[in-house]
C-alpha cells in the first residue's frame, strides 16, 4: 500500500506486483481492507472483514479485527496473517 512518505521515484521502482492506496482482498477465507491509513469503519466490519494498516506508529487504539501492520510494531520483521490475527487475543 502506498503511504504518506512514499515519494513517487519509490512507487515508480521496477518489481512491485501492486501500487495502490487501497485495496479489498481474500486470503485464506479471511477479507481483508487493506490501506495505509487506519479506518473508524470499512466495509465488511460488520460481516467479520479486516482491516490491516499502517500509519499511526502503534500509536491508535485498535477497534476489534483492525491490526496496525507497519514494521515498527512487529519488531521490523515480516509478520504472517495467522501472526497477526492471533495478537487480537493478546490484545
Amino acid at each position: 500500500m502506498t503511504g504518506n512518505n512514499d515519494p513517487p521515484a519509490t512507487i515508480e521502482l521496477d518489481g512491485w506486483e501492486s501500487v495502490q492506496p487501497y485495496v479489498e482482498i481474500t486470503v485464506d477465507g479471511v477479507s481483508l481492507v487493506l490501506c495505509h491509513y487506519p479506518f473508524r469503519s470499512w466495509r465488511g466490519m460488520d460481516k467479520g472483514s479486516v482491516n490491516l494498516h499502517g500509519h499511526s506508529h502503534g500509536r491508535l487504539k485498535p477497534q476489534l479485527r483492525q491490526f496496525d501492520v507497519g514494521v515498527d510494531v512487529w519488531g521490523f520483521r515480516p509478520v504472517t496473517l495467522p501472526t497477526i490475527l492471533d495478537s487480537c487475543s493478546r490484545r
